[in-house]
């Protein structure tokens, strides 16, 4: 038992290798990384030395870490910006580079997103009344990152199409 703890512990090499080939294989930040080498026993000082030689040799970006993350996340999670935002504060990205990063979103694909999303879930509640229905799409967005007029805004466009439909 006591064998495989020790079997874990890597030295400050193999550990600096493991994180290059982590961030090799996909973006990082730097408390991903810490995390990870934290897990295979190393303490943080050791992994702090192993952030600083990854940002030299820029296989650790924040900037553009953040990027990937925030285009990820609006067009695959259909995110929006208040959980994107939320998200990478968590993670240590600092708030300059993550409202210079949010800024280039497009509002329109956030809405686009919004709007498929509200959708899918409108089908699901079909049966409800209308008031409730708004109450499970507003709530729906916004868990999942939208602002409040954004909200509104689908919630709008959704009555406009049903009523059309229904012409």
């Amino acid at each position: 038992m006591e064998n495989r703890k020790s079997s874990k512990i890597m030295d400050y090499k193999e550990a600096l290798q493991y994180a290059m080939r982590l961030c090799a294989a996909r973006e990082m930040c730097k408390s991903d990384i810490i995390k990870k080498v934290c897990l295979k026993g190393l303490d943080v000082v050791t992994a702090e030395k192993i952030i600083l030689e990854l940002e030299k040799g820029r296989f650790i970006d924040e900037y553009r870490y953040t990027r990937a993350f925030v285009n990820d996340k609006v067009k695959f999670s259909r995110w929006g910006v208040q959980r994107i935002k939320q998200t990478l504060q968590q993670k240590g990205i600092s708030k300059a580079v993550i409202i210079e990063v949010c800024q280039g979103v497009e509002g329109d694909l956030l809405f686009q997103n919004g709007l498929k999303l509200a959708q899918a879930k409108l089908k699901s509640i079909r049966n409800d009344k209308p008031l409730s229905q708004q109450r499970k799409i507003y709530n729906l967005l916004l868990y999942r990152g939208y602002d409040v007029n954004m909200i509104w805004r689908i919630i709008r466009e959704l009555k406009i199409k049903s009523e059309e439909e229904t012409d």
